[in-house]
């Protein structure tokens, strides 16, 4: 979606939240090194700023 890829960009814009948009990166790394270590706990929801 060319949206999300906008957002993307504002995100990397923005200085204040490029911090996050680090950490939601990491988060989805987690999520994947969890799916291949069959890993039972369910997606984690993310954290509240």
């Amino acid at each position: 979606m060319s949206l999300a890829g906008h957002r993307r960009q504002e995100l990397h814009q923005n200085p204040k939240t490029r911090c996050q948009t680090i950490v939601c990166k990491r988060e989805e790394q987690k999520q994947s090194i969890g799916k291949i270590e069959n890993s039972p706990r369910p997606n984690r929801p993310k954290i509240p700023k």
